[in-house]
């Protein structure tokens, strides 16, 4: 439910993102940034710049950021790393050259005791060297869901790879939320200042609430019960699609009488999600 209204009213967004994923399989780089509040369908799209990139045959390293992650060092880059190193022929060629020096950070290998140390951008550069031995000098697009919540490392990684487009056939796609305490800023505003495309998907109409009312609820609602459930969702798909479903659990019909109803309709997912947020940020 939450990723059909994701994508609902977002003809503008997807036909940018499928005209960004046909110039990336021509080989044009770039980074595209999609941002907006919690709830507004930020994953969907990318999900879509996913599957577009499927049917051009544009190969695709994915990544989600997690918060439960987000003390593990590199977790986003072996996230898009390590299930290419699998096959010893292509681990071969990814570590070839000056991206052998990544080797240690992706197998969890600690310095030997009284190695000399190494330069302070070392592991910057064997990373970077991955992604473009990776890639093979073909066409390559990096997606990265949750930017927000990417472990500090990651975000280094990120931004320097940002930087280092131009001429280079890889396009970048991430997804920040919007209002989101950031545990490392600077690399984030690294990353974001380096966009050179954001899409920002706004609230949905009440009409397409009516519309998601209707499909969910196999009816059509009275247009003041879908407006009222579109106020109190402040048009945020996530929270659209989960009233659908906490109204049709409870046997709730989309009419005026039952306007007072929806008023103390409470998704138990939201209440999840809301108190994990607010255990996390503490006393």
């Amino acid at each position: 439910m939450s990723r059909a209204s994701a994508l609902l009213e977002r003809d503008p967004e997807i036909d940018q993102i499928e005209s960004l994923v046909r110039s990336a399989r021509a080989g044009e780089s770039g980074l595209l940034l999609i941002r907006g509040p919690c709830g507004i369908g930020k994953t969907a799209l990318l999900r879509r710049a996913v599957e577009r990139a499927g049917r051009e045959r544009l190969p695709v390293l994915s990544a989600a950021a997690s918060e439960i992650e987000r003390d593990l060092a590199y977790g986003v880059v072996r996230q898009h790393l390590q299930p290419a190193l699998r096959r010893e022929a292509d681990r071969r060629a990814i570590l070839s050259g000056q991206a052998a020096r990544a080797a240690p950070i992706l197998d969890d290998v600690e310095p030997a005791a009284g190695a000399p140390e190494p330069p302070p951008t070392a592991d910057l550069d064997g990373l970077h060297c991955c992604y473009l031995n990776l890639a093979g000098g073909a066409p390559l697009l990096v997606a990265v869901d949750d930017l927000h919540s990417a472990d500090r490392q990651s975000l280094r990684l990120l931004a320097y790879l940002a930087r280092r487009l131009e001429g280079v056939p890889l396009r970048l796609i991430v997804t920040l939320r919007d209002g989101e305490p950031l545990a490392h800023p600077e690399l984030v505003s690294g990353i974001v200042d380096s966009a050179t495309v954001t899409l920002e998907p706004s609230a949905l109409s009440v009409d397409a609430v009516a519309e998601l009312i209707e499909l969910g609820l196999s009816r059509p609602p009275d247009a003041r019960f879908a407006a009222e459930l579109h106020s109190a969702a402040h048009g945020n798909p996530f929270l659209i699609g989960e009233l659908i479903d906490a109204v049709r659990s409870e046997g709730i019909a989309p009419t005026v009488a039952a306007v007072a109803q929806l008023k103390r309709v409470v998704p138990p997912e939201v209440v999840r999600l809301a108190g994990r947020r607010l255990a996390a940020v503490g006393p």
